[in-house]
């Protein structure tokens, strides 16, 4: 379901991109683009290029009002406004009690405070990173707040976004048990577990760790090297590792030893293959270029 759109819904004006959200300069309008974390894939046997299509044609647009200029406010504006750009400035950089303290003396009846107030709550800095939080986001009062307060529209978004939530949690809670048959040495059964969690759950960047891990146990010629690059494309990697890019922590221990086995055997053959191949290429290059230079110098001296 290819629901991306690079136009805005209500006015028809193209979108421009930033900060993980759509925005559209002419009226205003803000969209989130997430992936549905629902769909299967048979995602062992596809490209890395393939998978990351595979993500964006499974991704879900969702019309988000912000808050802040629509709004009438019972205290100064400036003030106000002031209060909640510092606030989103926070949440950006992950300060998430930051955040929520900058907003002190803005009252619940401003949809932009409660907003970040709600992302803050489960150290999100936006939507796009709220889709991949793990729990009932339903029963936390900013929520009910932010249901309050929103438009239609923005209301269904956040509804949809709860169930996205709910559905991560499901998702955690069954991968779970995948990695405690990792951690039992249940090779065999572990790895057709990680199989069946890959194919319901390719956009969690769990279900590759544990698929990893039980390939790493049950094939010891297995080289997790292109499957780790799956992991990191997962759009929930960032949250559930809180790493920007790759790093063998975030690996189960079977896995990050083979890991580092793979790595070693490969720099080992880089190495050899400079010592071996390279310098000597470069260096019986170097002689035969001598030689033709001395060649041309003795054919201009005779």
């Amino acid at each position: 379901m290819a629901l991306v759109r690079m136009t805005c819904e209500s006015c028809g004006a193209p979108l421009t991109q930033k900060e993980g959200m759509f925005r559209c300069e002419h009226c205003g309008a803000s969209y989130i683009r997430v992936a549905d974390p629902t769909f299967g894939a048979d995602a062992e046997n596809i490209s890395l290029g393939e998978f990351e299509k595979m993500l964006e044609e499974n991704s879900v647009v969702f019309a988000v009002d912000r808050g802040g200029s629509k709004e009438l406010f019972d205290v100064d504006s400036e003030i106000v406004k002031g209060k909640l750009a510092f606030a989103h400035a926070r949440l950006r950089d992950g300060a998430w009690a930051d955040a929520v303290a900058a907003l002190d003396g803005v009252g619940q009846d401003v949809f932009a405070a409660e907003r970040i107030r709600l992302l803050a709550s489960v150290g999100a800095a936006d939507e796009t990173q709220l889709a991949a939080y793990s729990g009932d986001i339903s029963a936390l009062p900013e929520f009910e707040n932010v249901k309050r307060l929103a438009d239609e529209r923005t209301r269904n978004a956040y509804e949809r976004l709860a169930d996205i939530c709910r559905s991560n949690a499901v998702a955690e809670e069954k991968i779970a048990k995948g990695m405690e048959l990792v951690d039992a040495q249940a090779a065999e059964s572990a790895l057709v577990y990680a199989k069946e969690m890959l194919r319901s759950y390719p956009a969690h960047a769990k279900a590759w760790g544990l698929y990893i891990a039980a390939k790493c146990l049950a094939d010891r010629s297995y080289d997790p090297t292109r499957d780790i690059g799956f992991m990191c494309k997962c759009p929930d990697y960032k949250r559930v590792y809180l790493e920007d890019g790759f790093s063998p922590r975030v690996l189960a221990p079977v896995a990050a030893e083979r890991y580092a086995a793979t790595e070693g055997k490969r720099n080992a053959r880089s190495a050899a293959l400079k010592k071996y191949v390279i310098r000597p290429v470069f260096a019986a290059a170097a002689v035969a270029m001598g030689i033709v230079v001395w060649k041309i110098i003795e054919a201009i001296g005779g």
